[in-house]
């Protein structure tokens, strides 16, 4: 693309300025001074807090005074002087400290992309607001335009245009330039632009007072708790106060939401009719449509990076991998919900079905063309500058020590996510509903098959999954196993809050009316349903593991590679039924390990507020946890010399050192702060590890059936061969 092509995109010079009625920019006006005397009912409660405490310290001091009681006397003194104080710190905090770092945008050099910025600025001209003085770029699923440098920008309208590349990659050039005469609309009206930036820097900052959380509230907490009880009472008072003021503060804060959303909501509208008067109505109810699956994209490829993280790689380009995700979705799919159709109250944007049909009455073609062209073409060198956001998002969100070591090609990366999800499928139909029994998978065993002929091979296969179609069907459990494990979890959570004597409710976890003997009555019937279910499914697995150990010799007698299996996948379909051998029996532990984290999660959500823990609890802790590190142990002793069977970043990597880098401190400080993360770990990688192994056995297993059901395959030769192959490795099952 060149600078011509830019300039064809536009049939027009001009477009009809959206007006402003003066009622609305008086009620503006009216919001934002409303606005403004929030913050300063906030300063207000930090002045006569510091005046109370100065009060106390000087017309207080009679209470030192006199003989006897000593210590309670120098309590009643010095616990409000230091509760007030530690109250004024933590009031006095929100107005110094800074926002979290969530994203590091990378900035675009003029002379590298002067297509984009010529398109820009066109825009721009269009909508009548200032030209951006930088434009960003991020890995976010959004565009915006705002004053860079706080105040300094405010006065001086410098704004800078931050373009999500996941947007980017999913818009056309039409769209795309809606979206940006949409940001740029806000900035159209001088006034309106900056009392909109006071409205909104306002709401952000209640936000954070409100629920921002740093490390000086866990040391006060964890002080609370652990000083001595008379100076514990003073900390204790301040966090009681800290609560107190920041409930007024939420209060406050909903004030101000229900005051600007109404006007923040018209703005969005008026905007919206900027885009409407650049792009087109119809390009506009096609974007509103489009942004939500965009985002919705962009949520799944960070679920994808979680998976990838396991193996320490990540996607190079991550716009691309949002975009690969956004395919896979519906298009057609409903964006709102009857129960999304209106915003609410506090909403500071509309919904998407409020927003087309506010634009409905524009009869606007739109002046911006370029509805068959990828908004990507306007970027010279988008593939590099997607690489570039990307790992600068890398650095902020996961690990500031990641390097171009850990990324891989995401195509390599999508191929590998479209193979486990097909795998996984294989598995499902070889293992059926025994994939969900961790009872009955623990039972998987390969071992040495007798197979006669190809012939034979085939048909036992066809005889081994119709056996297992058929006890599937006549069990028709559905997602009953999955349920029935959740509900053990459940229940498990609601006796161990019994047993530490922590306050909950009942109903809360599904068990109404029961007592304490009737919830280890009701998890001894769901062990006894589950073990049941695992018991029935055994044949599946005992199928399942013959098929296995049949493909295992038909692929060691095909020397010549007529099945479509090469050496090296031989090698590896060898070494994953062996590994599989050895974990299956460790599925349980795994699975415990799931419970206990759940439990321990629940029981240490429970303490919150609460000043110091009982015996009972401190005893039902120290239990989960070491319990936890048992299990930790196990997985990783049993499989550390284990080669680990799949790509990662780590060479000579063994799989106990995949699930477990470092084993829990056994006493001491780090005894929960380290098993806690290393239970995840250990448990999360375990689980992906088995039955991503089972998917790959399953997958190679329907490969080779499809090659000895294929008659124009000359595998007869290879009879001879199932004679002579020498076997897996029988072992006794430990």
């Amino acid at each position: 693309m060149n600078m011509q092509t830019v300039e064809r995109f536009f049939t027009s010079d001009s477009i009809e300025p959206v007006k402003v009625a003066a009622r609305y920019k008086m009620a503006l006006v009216v919001v934002a001074i409303a606005m403004v005397l929030l913050p300063l009912v906030y300063l207000s409660i930090v002045g006569v807090t510091a005046y109370g405490v100065y009060l106390h310290a000087t017309v207080n001091r009679s209470i030192m005074e006199g003989s006897g009681a000593t210590l309670w006397r120098a309590i009643g003194y010095f616990a409000p002087l230091i509760a007030g104080g530690i109250l004024l710190l933590f009031m006095a905090k929100p107005l110094f400290s800074r926002p979290a770092r969530t994203d590091d945008p990378v900035e675009i050099d003029p002379e590298r992309a002067p297509e984009l910025f010529a398109f820009v600025r066109r825009i721009v001209n269009l909508v009548g607001a200032p030209e951006p003085h930088r434009v960003v770029v991020d890995c976010q699923a959004n565009a915006s335009a705002s004053f860079s440098d706080g105040l300094v920008a405010f006065l001086r309208r410098d704004l800078t245009l931050t373009i999500g590349l996941p947007l980017v990659t999913s818009l056309s050039i039409q769209q795309f330039g809606g979206v940006l005469a949409h940001e740029f609309g806000h900035f159209a009206q001088g006034a309106g632009m900056r009392l909109s930036y006071l409205i909104r820097a306002i709401n952000h900052w209640f936000a954070r007072v409100v629920f921002e959380r740093d490390e000086w509230d866990e040391r006060l907490e964890d002080w609370s708790t652990r000083l001595d009880v008379r100076l514990a009472a003073s900390l204790l008072l301040a966090r009681l106060f800290v609560w107190i003021t920041r409930k007024i503060l939420f209060g406050l804060m909903m004030i101000g939401n229900v005051l600007s959303g109404i006007m923040l909501r018209q703005m969005e509208y008026d905007a919206d009719r900027y885009e409407a008067r650049v792009a087109g109505r119809v390009a506009f109810e096609t974007t509103s449509n489009r942004l939500p699956l965009v985002a919705l994209s962009t949520q799944i490829a960070f679920g994808q990076l979680q998976q990838a993280w396991m193996n320490k790689r990540l996607a190079d380009d991550f716009p691309a991998l949002a975009f690969h995700q956004f395919g896979r979705i519906e298009v057609e799919a409903s964006i709102d919900s009857p129960e999304q159709k209106k915003a609410g109250w506090t909403d500071t944007h509309p919904t998407a079905y409020e927003r087309i049909q506010s634009v409905s009455s524009e009869d606007a073609t739109g002046v911006l063309q370029g509805q068959d062209e990828s908004a990507e073409s306007l970027f010279r060198d988008f593939e590099g500058l997607s690489e570039a956001a990307t790992l600068s998002m890398y650095r902020v969100i996961i690990d500031e020590n990641i390097t171009e070591r850990n990324l891989v090609p995401t195509n390599e990366l999508i191929e590998e996510s479209t193979q486990y999800a097909h795998r996984h499928e294989a598995g499902k139909r070889l293992f059926g509903s025994s994939m969900d029994s961790a009872a009955a998978v623990s039972k998987f065993f390969v071992s040495d098959v007798e197979v006669d002929s190809i012939g034979a091979a085939a048909t036992r296969i066809a005889e081994l999954r119709k056996r297992n179609r058929e006890i599937d069907e006549r069990l028709d459990l559905g997602e009953e196993v999955g349920e029935l494990h959740a509900s053990r979890t459940t229940a498990k959570i609601a006796r161990a809050l019994l047993r530490g004597k922590l306050p909950f409710d009942l109903k809360d976890y599904g068990l109404d009316g029961y007592d304490r003997e009737g919830v280890v009555r009701r998890i001894q019937e769901l062990d006894d349903r589950l073990q049941a279910i695992g018991t029935a499914l055994e044949p599946v697995i005992a199928n399942a593991s013959t098929i296995v150990g049949i493909v295992c010799r038909v692929i060691e007698a095909d020397t010549d590679h007529v099945l479509g299996v090469n050496v090296d996948e031989t090698s590896d379909f060898r070494q994953l039924v062996e590994l599989a051998n050895k974990l299956s029996p460790l599925l349980p532990k795994a699975r415990e390990l799931e419970e206990s984290l759940h439990i321990s999660e629940a029981v240490f959500g429970s303490l919150a507020g609460m000043r110091e823990p009982t015996t009972a609890i401190i005893s039902l802790i120290n239990n989960l946890i070491d319990r936890m590190r048992m299990l930790i142990v196990d997985l990783r002793e049993a499989t550390l010399d284990d080669p680990y069977p799949f790509a990662h970043v780590e060479d000579d990597l063994t799989v106990g050192q995949f699930l477990v880098k470092k084993v829990p401190t056994i006493v001491g400080d780090g005894k929960i702060g380290e098993t806690m993360p290393a239970a995840a770990q250990a448990m999360s990688g375990f689980l992906t590890l088995f039955f991503r192994i089972l998917g790959r056995i399953a997958e190679t297993c329907e490969r080779v059936e499809e090659s000895l059901a294929d008659g124009d395959r000359d595998l007869r030769s290879r009879n001879r061969g199932i004679e002579e192959s020498r076997n897996i490795g029988s072992r006794d099952q430990e």
